[in-house]
């Protein structure tokens, strides 16, 4: 018997749904894509569980009838093209006729459906690809698409989604992609019962921007607009101080598809030049337009990806429209009512690799005026071994550190709290509004009183009794610029350990800082009285010393 055999119909679906969908937001996009070709004004997204458990999307999409819905589900049965031509001028998002039947080989899908000129629907119900049950109901006209168990008969690809938060955030990216594509479309995202997004149609391309990027963003933006041999680009981009240490808040559309574009993204950092540190990147939103035989979209089984037959001219295009835009804006430093500059960026600290174990100093008879502050940098002190120094930043953290914790472990935050005299409300763009719904728990716990005050807009009524005095907005954005950056963890200990070491390091002096003696004394006392004063809660010394031994050395003493 020879070695190659054909294989199972059963294992050709499994293995091309792969290909497809790889995750529970390869779904959500499927889905959403399907009812943007159906012609829907309103798409309603509800997951539970990151989508791990269920997802449903509803649409008032022109739906299909009864000979549709019963082979909508098999492999490589589509609507949008009937000839080899159709590919080379694709102008909807789905064509490959693999997302239903890809779906359905991987889970326990129902799809219910009705025209507008029908009485009453029908339900396609289809269990690991093979139709269990079709019949008629009574629905509004559109369809409903409910997934459940994503990849319960493929144990082996299950193993590899990620944590529930990890796969709602790329459901929440998702979303919101086609959100800005398509303003005029409502959208509604909810997640385990908790609405997350709710979009009205019929918006301008401006309001929904600003919806879902926050307009404290998009207050930093600036329009766009250039037309040049069939192809036309306009959008925002931000004013280089908006730029911050990750990617998130790029997004490109091409002919309307959010799509990633090495040739677009690189063009932006090249119009950019010199105004953008190396590891910085400015948040925008870049719609092209191109005749559709110029756009190849079949690169990609999730269509994510766009080729362009003249890469060097849209690169082109794009790097000079981004250069000019940015020659005639005013681009001058701006401050918010704080004096802080607009930028949610983590500072750069000295000492990195700085690494080692020292002993613990007692300092009785400490004078303030004998503790000297260097560059507002660091705090020299003269000890009975040498020569201390602290480094104010991490120290401070360190204390805050051990203080939040505590108050997190004991629960005490009804006798720890403040009220504001003046409460603090700020937005947030959409992704991060999930962020900070994700950790308000532990913010509770902490003393903080957080209200969801609107669509992306908090109000801080109470803050620890220890941060009182702290710019607590700041604070808070840069914490949820820490927290994105981040790899999610799966473990909730880890979570809340993470969560108050970034919550400590953002409420701590910062680098440049003046301390008074009072204060420097104060700092140094408070770093001896935690249990382990050696590092900050990321592993950087807090304090080092210099023994006499080295001086003399350096000194030619010895």
């Amino acid at each position: 018997m020879g070695k190659i055999l054909k294989l199972s119909q059963s294992i050709v679906s499994k293995t091309a749904a792969g290909e497809v969908v790889e995750r529970p937001a390869s779904v959500v996009k499927e889905l959403i894509e399907n009812s943007i070709d159906a012609g829907a004004t309103f798409i309603s997204v509800n997951v539970q569980k990151g989508g791990i458990k269920s997802i449903t999307v509803i649409d008032n999409g022109e739906g299909m009838d009864d000979k549709d819905l019963a082979v909508c589900a098999d492999p490589h049965t589509t609507s949008k093209i009937y000839t080899e031509e159709d590919l080379e001028r694709i102008s909807t998002l789905g064509f490959r006729g693999e997302a239903l039947s890809s779906i359905a080989a991987v889970s326990r899908l129902a799809i219910k459906s009705r025209t507008i000129n029908s009485v009453e629907g029908n339900i396609l119900i289809m269990e690991a690809g093979k139709e269990m049950k079709r019949s008629k109901v009574g629905m509004d006209f559109g369809t409903v698409v409910e997934v459940e168990n994503l990849f319960y008969n493929t144990p082996a690809r299950k193993k590899f989604i990620k944590g529930i938060q990890a796969e709602f955030r790329q459901i929440l990216d998702n979303v919101i992609s086609n959100a800005i594509s398509r303003p005029e479309i409502g959208f509604v995202l909810v997640h385990n019962a908790k609405k997350i997004l709710d979009l009205p149609n019929l918006q301008t391309r401006e309001d929904r921007i600003s919806a879902v990027m926050g307009k404290t963003l998009f207050a930093e933006m600036f329009p766009v607009d250039e037309d040049r041999d069939h192809h036309k680009m306009f959008g925002f981009l931000s004013n280089p101080q908006a730029s911050g240490y990750k990617r998130t808040g790029q997004y490109i559309f091409v002919n309307r598809r959010p799509v990633a574009s090495k040739v677009v993204t690189a063009a932006v950092r090249e119009g950019y030049g010199t105004l953008l540190d190396r590891d910085s990147y400015p948040p925008f939103v870049i719609f092209i337009e191109a005749p559709f035989d110029m756009v190849n979209v079949n690169i990609h089984p999730r269509k994510e990806e766009v080729g362009f037959i003249n890469e060097d001219f849209i690169f082109r295009i794009v790097k000079e429209t981004v250069e000019l835009a940015l020659r005639n804006q005013n681009l001058v430093y701006r401050t918010d009512i704080f004096g802080n500059p607009f930028e949610r960026g983590v500072a750069d600290y000295t000492f990195k690799k700085l690494k080692g174990s020292i002993d613990s100093w007692k300092l009785e008879g400490l004078r303030p005026e004998e503790i000297i502050q260097i560059g507002e940098l660091y705090l020299a002190i003269g000890t009975k071994n040498g020569m201390l120094l602290v480094d104010q930043h991490a120290a401070h953290e360190k204390v805050l550190y051990e203080r939040l914790l505590d108050e997190f472990d004991k629960r005490r935050r009804e006798h720890k709290s403040v009220s504001l005299r003046t409460h603090i409300i700020f937005d947030l763009p959409a992704s991060e509004s999930a962020l900070l719904e994700e950790s308000l728990t532990i913010f509770e716990r902490l003393g903080f009183e957080i209200e969801r005050f609107g669509d992306g807009t908090y109000k801080v009524r109470k803050v620890p009794e220890m941060l009182q005095s702290h710019d607590v907005k700041r604070v808070i954005l840069e914490f949820l610029d820490d927290l994105s950056r981040e790899k999610p963890v799966r473990d909730i200990d880890t979570k809340n350990l993470k969560t108050i070491s970034y919550l400590a390091c953002r409420s701590a002096v910062k680098d440049g800082d003046h301390l008074e003696p009072k204060e420097r004394e104060k700092l140094i006392k408070d770093l001896l009285k935690t249990k382990t004063g050696y590092t900050c809660p990321h592993g950087r010394p807090a304090m080092v010393e210099i023994p006499f031994s080295a001086l003399e050395k350096m000194f030619k003493r010895r």
